[in-house]
């Protein structure tokens, strides 16, 4: 685990592109979600 830490670390260009692309992924599902089931439950 530390030599993955240590490998993220040292490139924080990627790691924050990645997780970048991961937050705009998860908040983009959890929207949809949550709006498909208002659409239906409402």
């Amino acid at each position: 685990m530390c030599k993955v830490t240590t490998y993220f670390a040292n490139d924080k260009k990627k790691r924050s592109f990645f997780t970048e692309i991961v937050y705009r992924v998860n908040e983009t599902v959890v929207f949809s979600v949550s709006f498909l089931m208002n659409t239906f439950l409402s």
